[in-house]
C-alpha cells in the first residue's frame, strides 16, 4: 500500500520545522563587545573608563611638593563603586585602594585574599565574585551578546608581567546575583600543574565566539621558544551545554 503523497509532504514539512526550531533554540554567542576598563597604576590609585557611573573618592599623589589626582591624563580613584554594562543586569566594581593593604596581593592564588581591595560582584556583593587587580595590571570588561538575551560579562585580566593573563566569565542571574562559569586561572593548573613559573609561559592571547562556544587561544612560549604574540599553540574551548546549563571545556592543540 503506497503512502499518501500528502502525508509524505506533511511529514517532511514537520521535520523541517522541528529542525529549524531546534537550530533557533540553540545557544549562539556574538563576538565580545568591550564596554569598560579598570586599571591599576604604578603610583597607586585606579583608572576607571566606560562605567555607567562611578561614585568614588580621588586618589592623591604627592611628589616634589605637588598634590595630583591624575596619572598620564587619567583621573585616579581610591575608594568607591562603579557600575558597568546593562542597566537592567549591571556588573558592579567595588574598590578600596590602600597601597599598603592591596599592593602585591592581586597575584595571590586566592581571589578572596584581594576582596578587601577591589572586586567585581552584584549590587549587594553576595555570592560569586571576581578578583580585582594589582598596580600596573588592568581588567577589560566585555559583554557577550546571546540569541536568548542572556547577560554574560567576560573579564580579561592583563598583568604588568606577561603570562599573568586571566579570563573570567560571569553570568547574570534572575535573582540579581552572578554565577562564575569559568576562570582560566583555576583551569590551567589542571593542564600545566601548579608551578607558577610554568604557568607564566602560557600567554592567553585572544578570546572570540564561535557559535555556542567561547574560544580562548594561547601561546606556549616554553614550547615555541619565542615570544611572537601573533603565533598560537592551542586554545581552550568553552562550549555551552543546554542540558547542563553550563560550559564544558576542551583543550585543543594547533
Amino acid at each position: 500500500m503506497k503512502a499518501n503523497p500528502l502525508c509524505r509532504i506533511l511529514s517532511i514539512l514537520t521535520l523541517t520545522l522541528l529542525l529549524t526550531a531546534s537550530d533557533a533554540l540553540a545557544m549562539t554567542f556574538s563576538q565580545p563587545v568591550e564596554i569598560g576598563l579598570v586599571g591599576g597604576t604604578p603610583p597607586g590609585g585606579l583608572t576607571i573608563d566606560g562605567a555607567n557611573w562611578n561614585n568614588g573618592s580621588l586618589f592623591h599623589i604627592s611628589w616634589q611638593g605637588h598634590d595630583d589626582t591624575t596619572f598620564q591624563g587619567d583621573t585616579l580613584y581610591k575608594k568607591g563603586v562603579a557600575q558597568f554594562g546593562d542597566e537592567a543586569a549591571p556588573l558592579y566594581f567595588y574598590y578600596d585602594w590602600d597601597p599598603a593593604k592591596c599592593r602585591g596581593k592581586a597575584r595571590m592564588t586566592s581571589a578572596t585574599a584581594f576582596d578587601s581591595c577591589c572586586v567585581f560582584s552584584d549590587k549587594n556583593q553576595t555570592k560569586t565574585k571576581a578578583k580585582g587587580m594589582d598596580e600596573g595590571d588592568s581588567c577589560t570588561i566585555f559583554r557577550i551578546p546571546t540569541n536568548d538575551h542572556r547577560v554574560l560579562y567576560l573579564l580579561k585580566y592583563t598583568g604588568c608581567v606577561a603570562g599573568l593573563e586571566t579570563y573570567v566569565l560571569m553570568g547574570y542571574q534572575s535573582n540579581g546575583t552572578f554565577v562564575k562559569y569559568f576562570d582560566t586561572s583555576e583551569i590551567l593548573p589542571g593542564y600545566y600543574g601548579t608551578d607558577r613559573q610554568r604557568r607564566r609561559y602560557i600567554w592567553l592571547e585572544n578570546a572570540y565566539c564561535q557559535g555556542d562556544t567561547i574560544v580562548v587561544e594561547y601561546l606556549d612560549t616554553y614550547q615555541k621558544k619565542h615570544y611572537n604574540r601573533n603565533d598560537r599553540t592551542g586554545a581552550f574551548r568553552f562550549r555551552w551545554d543546554d542540558n547542563a546549563q553550563w560550559f564544558g571545556v576542551e583543550h585543543v592543540f594547533y
